[in-house]
């Protein structure tokens, strides 16, 4: 097999992958916690769920896309969109089954 197919065999696989996990995310929040808060017009940036100890499993969203989409869907500018995340999204708590936020942090090798 040539790198050529073999890119193509794993672009499928990742694509198949891909459409299985956004066809049985809402069934699998659904059955894992049916009351998990979700956050309207950012769908997109969900990464995942997050289990907890002794809580109910909540919805994980990405913060640099929640940021994106709110200069995206409502052409605020970076700085405005950031402030209005932070006060008006990640403050506002509802209940244990408010959602969480993921700041991600690449992973720089130390061997450099």
């Amino acid at each position: 097999m040539n790198s050529e197919t073999t890119e193509t065999a794993e672009a499928e696989v990742v694509t198949d992958i891909t459409e299985s996990v956004n066809v049985d995310m809402w069934q699998t929040i659904e059955e894992m916690n049916p009351e998990a808060l979700t956050i309207p017009g950012m769908e997109d940036a969900i990464v995942g769920v997050m289990e907890r100890c002794g809580q109910p499993t909540i919805l994980v969203y990405s913060v640099t896309r929640c940021v994106e989409l709110l200069v995206e869907q409502h052409g605020m500018d970076y700085d405005g969109a950031v402030d209005h995340f932070r006060y008006n999204v990640v403050g506002a708590w509802l209940g244990p089954n408010t959602p969480g936020f993921l700041y991600r942090f690449d992973r720089v090798d130390s061997t450099e």
